[in-house]
């Protein structure tokens, strides 16, 4: 009789782990640390990278000489975004469906990307004075400590 349990345990424990096995999306869901199941996190990515896609098309003349690569930028972050707000929707959003988060955070994701191209931006352009800065300095060349 005891057996007869055993067997049947064991039997619906293979078969439990042979139906997650053969879901790929929850597979992938658990592997990133989500609770969610396979579906929810797919239908959650493409609604953060098309929240992320819509508002791109929205503001897409702040930057025209990088908007082919704020475009590509902004899809990815959206997703990886997404990944994370859908792993913190228990605790930002309690209560609501963890896609709320996950799409909000892609549209976000913009806003993002575009602060990181003018961080480039301006980087870049200052990056001369900036060395030419820390040079003077090294050299003591009107820095700090007197100088010649």
């Amino acid at each position: 009789m005891k057996e007869a349990g055993t067997d049947a345990a064991r039997r619906t424990a293979g078969q439990v782990a042979g139906d997650v096995s053969r879901d790929w999306l929850a597979l992938i869901a658990t592997g990133l640390g989500l609770s969610i199941s396979g579906v929810e996190f797919l239908g959650g990515i493409l609604l953060a990278i098309g929240g992320g896609a819509l508002v791109a098309h929205v503001r897409r003349k702040q930057h025209p000489e990088h908007e082919r690569f704020a475009w590509w930028f902004t899809l990815v972050a959206a997703a990886f975004f997404g990944t994370l707000a859908g792993q913190a929707s228990p605790h930002l959003l309690p209560g609501w469906p963890p896609q709320v988060a996950m799409a909000l955070a892609g549209m976000a994701s913009r806003a993002l990307v575009l602060i990181v191209i003018d961080a480039t931006d301006a980087g870049v352009t200052e990056a001369p004075n900036i060395m030419r800065r820390i040079i003077d300095a090294i050299f003591n060349r009107r820095g700090p400590g007197g100088g010649v």
